[in-house]
Parts: structure tokens; C-alpha cells; sequence
């Protein structure tokens, strides 16, 4: 009885590959159809490309969104060995240093 609970995905599996090589093998036989648009102009009379313009954004992190980073390492260290009173302590002071990283980031309107 488990030899034909065993066929039935290898013969499932042994058909997909057959049928997915002899797609494939039509697929790559075909002749891709070539057709020119006659709209299209020329290439003589094609425009020259526009000069390229590139705008460099650098985006730099605030003094107290690298302190939340800096705290939130640590507090994970703490609670990785244990120390779950000094992390609660160490909480307070990532919370801050995150509300103020939020306002620096946060879009002025």
C-alpha cells in the first residue's frame, strides 16, 4: 500500500517534467514574428536624447534617531542575558529618544 502512496507524486512529477520539456522545446523553436511598425520615424530623423539630470538626495540620521539605535541595542542585550529590571529602566529613555527621532524625521508642514 505506501509503494502506490509513493508512485502517485513521483508519476505526477515524472509527467510535469515531460510536459514542461516539450513546451519549452516548442517555445524555443518558434521563429519570433519581426514585424517593423512603419510609424516609428526613422533614426535620421529622430530627435537627439535630452541631457540626463540627476538629483542626489543624501539622507542623514539625526543625533537622536542614532541614540534610540544605540539604546535599543542595548535594551535588547539586557534582555537577551536577563536583566529585564535594567531594561525596563533603559525603556524610558529609548521611548524618548524615539518620539524625538520621529519629530526630527517627520515632514514639516
Amino acid at each position: 500500500m505506501s509503494a502506490w502512496l509513493l508512485l502517485a507524486p513521483a508519476l505526477t512529477l515524472v509527467v510535469g517534467v515531460v510536459l514542461g520539456f516539450a513546451l519549452g522545446s516548442t517555445q524555443a523553436n518558434r521563429q519570433p514574428a519581426t514585424v517593423a511598425p512603419t510609424s516609428w520615424p526613422s533614426p535620421t530623423t529622430q530627435l537627439g536624447a535630452p541631457p540626463s539630470t540627476k538629483i542626489v538626495v543624501r539622507h542623514y540620521a539625526s543625533p537622536a534617531c542614532l541614540e534610540t539605535a544605540r539604546r535599543g541595542d542595548h535594551m535588547i542585550h539586557l534582555l537577551i542575558r536577563n536583566q529585564r529590571s535594567q531594561a525596563a529602566d533603559l525603556l524610558v529613555a529609548y521611548t524618548v529618544a524615539a518620539q524625538q527621532c520621529r519629530k526630527d524625521t517627520s515632514p514639516t508642514s
